[in-house]
């Protein structure tokens, strides 16, 4: 009985140490469309980046959108930038950046690790008292 409890812990420490590590923050884009006539502009969709608006009800301007993840954020921000060039600086889509870092995420990534690890030494110590 012993032993399998020792056996247990060591896989509670295999599977939790070998799980892939995690980005532990969660980057956000937000577009705000100011003007209904940009021919290229970037907002939601499932699949894809690219959405073509003109004169659309469906993204009504002066709303904050969420963007899809993006792979490469400096590319698009360039792109952006220079697909507005063009346009009035009044009528110009805004793109505002959050980063938010979850507390709950880390915790069990480093925490529960190194509580199983004690665990183990303090069984392993407990079976040496014992003997």
């Amino acid at each position: 009985m012993k032993y399998l409890s020792v056996l247990f812990t060591l896989l509670l420490v295999f599977t939790s140490c070998s799980k892939p590590p995690e980005k532990l923050g969660v980057d956000k884009f937000f577009i705000l469309l100011k003007n209904k006539q940009v021919d290229r502009v970037v907002i939601i969709n499932d699949k894809d980046v690219e959405f073509t608006i003109k004169n659309s009800k469906e993204y009504p301007t002066g709303k904050w959108y969420l963007l899809p993840p993006l792979t490469d954020k400096e590319n698009f921000v360039q792109e952006f930038d220079a697909m507005q060039a063009s346009i009035a600086p009044e009528e110009k889509a805004m793109i505002r950046y959050e980063s938010r870092v979850p507390f709950i995420r880390p915790l069990f990534n480093y925490l529960l690790p190194i509580l199983v690890f004690a665990g183990l030494v303090a069984g392993f110590l407990r079976l040496r008292k014992n003997r």
